[in-house]
C-alpha cells in the first residue's frame, strides 16, 4: 500500500487565458508542473489541476491518496465526479479530497507561478498564440460588425482605422524602419495608404520584428485595413 498526499494549485493569466498547474506529493517531495492551454476560468483551471494530480498519483503507483486544493468549488466538483464514476473510483484503493485555505498552500502556489526552464518556452509559445487568436477573433467580429455589414461611406472605415492606430501608438515600443510606423500618429489614412504601396517590405519587416504579440496583431490589422482602404 503506497500512501500519498498531493497538493495542487493553478495560476490563471487573465490576459492570455493560460494556466500553470503546480503539483507536489508531500511525503516523497516529488513535484511536477503542467500547462493548461485553454481554461474557461480559475475554477476550471483548479479542477484540471486536481485531475492532473490524480494522473500523477496513478503514474507514480500510489493507491491510498489524499488530494488537497485551496478552491472549494474545484474540490467539490472533482469529488462529485470521482465518486459518481466507477472507472474513476477503481483507480485507487482509498481516495479523499480536502480543501485547505491558501495560506497552507504556499509551496504549490509558488510552483504554479514560477515555471521551470523545461516548460518556459512552451508556456511563452502558448501565451503568444492565445493572445493572437483572441485578438484576431475580436478583430474579425469588429470588422464584420462595423465595416462589412455596415458597408457605408469612408468615414466609418476611417474611424475604425484611426481607433486601431490610436491603440497602436499608445502601446508600441522600440524603433521602426518604415515611415508608416515611425510617423503613424500624424499621418492621414490617405497618406498611410500611399506609404503602404511605397514601403511594403519595410513595413513587413517592422511587423516581423515586433516582440509583443498584441502590438504585432495591431500592426497586422492596420496593414490589412489599409490594403482594403
Amino acid at each position: 500500500m503506497k500512501f500519498g498526499i498531493f497538493l495542487s494549485d493553478a495560476s490563471f493569466d487573465h490576459k492570455t487565458k493560460i494556466s500553470v498547474i503546480g503539483i507536489k506529493e508531500t511525503i516523497t517531495g516529488k513535484i511536477t508542473q503542467v500547462i493548461y492551454k485553454n481554461p474557461k476560468n480559475p475554477t476550471d483551471a483548479e479542477i484540471f489541476g486536481i485531475k492532473e494530480a490524480m494522473k500523477f498519483a496513478s503514474t507514480e503507483g500510489f493507491d491510498n491518496v489524499v488530494f488537497i486544493c485551496d478552491n472549494k468549488n474545484a474540490i467539490n466538483a472533482k469529488k462529485k465526479d470521482f465518486f459518481s464514476k466507477e472507472e474513476l473510483r477503481s483507480q485507487f484503493w482509498y481516495c479523499q479530497f480536502l480543501w485547505l485555505p491558501r495560506e497552507f498552500m504556499s509551496e504549490v502556489d509558488i510552483l504554479s507561478k514560477e515555471v521551470s526552464k523545461e516548460i518556459e518556452n512552451k508556456l511563452l509559445g502558448y501565451k503568444e498564440k492565445n493572445t493572437i487568436d483572441r485578438f484576431n477573433s475580436f478583430e474579425e467580429k469588429h470588422r464584420t460588425k462595423h465595416i462589412n455589414e455596415i458597408n457605408v461611406d469612408s468615414s466609418v472605415k476611417n474611424d475604425s482605422l484611426l481607433k486601431r492606430v490610436e491603440q497602436f501608438v499608445r502601446i508600441k515600443e522600440g524603433s521602426f524602419k518604415s515611415k508608416l510606423f515611425q510617423d503613424i500618429q500624424v499621418l492621414t489614412p490617405e497618406e498611410m495608404s500611399d506609404l503602404l504601396l511605397e514601403e511594403i517590405e519595410l513595413i513587413e519587416k517592422d511587423i516581423e520584428n515586433i516582440k509583443d504579440p498584441f502590438v504585432k496583431a495591431l500592426g497586422k490589422t492596420i496593414v490589412d485595413m489599409l490594403i482594403a482602404y
